[in-house]
């Protein structure tokens, strides 16, 4: 017997997680047969996936992260007139990623506001000064390299397309992991 139930159309609060979910199944090494046992607590099955922030322009924010720093799509997921396209840091396919999210109605807003609650995204980089030099030949503006203290990091801040505020950070060889 056929419902004559009006079917309901996907519910737009579940987007995120399931996008989080796609995220955890693309992320996930290939099961080796001397793996660890599977995590018995929570704390040990948690971890951080990655962050998402919306884009005015999916296409300039692309270039930015992909050729400005080096980041690399994993995929592109169509959900009616939003798109999110998660990004992967080179050489792991473990590490947290980025989801750029985009919205393409008739009504959504050409730029961003950002409010008060969000500071900055942190990213390590390998070389910092080869970075800034290829910024620098793109044309995306950012601060200059600043040392970190006694620490030893070399640290060096920017604005991508959209505002959001980027802080990138390089360990140097002398640098030392901090432990309460």
């Amino acid at each position: 017997m056929t419902s004559s139930r009006p079917r309901k159309r996907f519910d737009p609060v579940m987007r995120q997680p399931i996008a989080f979910a796609l995220l955890a199944l693309t992320a996930s090494a290939p099961v080796q047969a001397d793996a660890p046992p599977a995590p018995t607590t929570i704390s040990q099955a948690t971890s951080f996936i990655g962050t998402a922030i919306n884009v005015a322009d999916r296409e300039r924010a692309l270039r930015f992260y992909t050729e400005g720093l080096g980041l690399t799509v994993a995929a592109t997921i169509p959900l009616g007139k939003r798109t999110e396209t998660i990004l992967r840091f080179p050489g792991d396919n473990a590490m947290a990623s980025l989801l750029l999210m985009h919205d393409s109605s008739p009504g959504a807003p050409k730029s961003l506001e950002h409010g008060n609650a969000f500071s900055r995204l942190v990213l390590r980089v390998v070389d910092l000064a080869a970075l800034a030099v290829r910024l620098d030949r793109l044309g995306y503006p950012h601060g200059e390299i600043r040392a970190s203290g006694q620490s030893g990091y070399r640290i060096m801040m920017l604005n991508d397309p959209d505002g959001f505020r980027l802080e990138l950070v390089q360990q140097s060889a002398r640098a030392t992991v901090h432990t309460p």
